[in-house]
């Protein structure tokens, strides 16, 4: 589900699209196709996952729009996809400002549980 930002980023073949609509509907069908066969799925990396090298000291800085429009996009419609959604997500391992993006409580426990 990340989006591929730079060319040089390590991990673009798992990438969809540079676009988080995009992405967000490949991934959503790629769900909905595993589940409609009982296969437990994950999406990975949650959130800002811009780079492998050096990714776990990382840190990626952004506003809350962009976050919004462009990188949880790609991750929504897999998410709230009901009982057809996904049924795990796998953080990545960057920062996002000063903090480990698994301890991101704006983003872990506000955005992915709450909305």
């Amino acid at each position: 589900m990340n989006i591929h930002r730079t060319p040089f980023s390590g991990r673009n073949f798992e990438c969809y699209s540079e676009d988080g609509f995009l992405s967000g509907r490949f991934g959503a069908a790629a769900v909905h196709g595993a589940r409609s066969k009982g296969v437990i799925t994950f999406v990975k990396h949650f959130a800002l996952n811009d780079q492998e090298t050096m990714r776990i000291t990382v840190s990626t800085l952004s506003n809350e729009q962009a976050i919004r429009e462009m990188y949880l996009a790609a991750f929504e419609p897999s998410v709230s996809g009901g009982d057809e959604g996904t049924l795990g997500i796998m953080l990545s391992m960057n920062r996002v400002g000063l903090v480990w993006s698994g301890d991101h409580r704006g983003l872990v426990t506000n955005v992915v549980r709450g909305e």
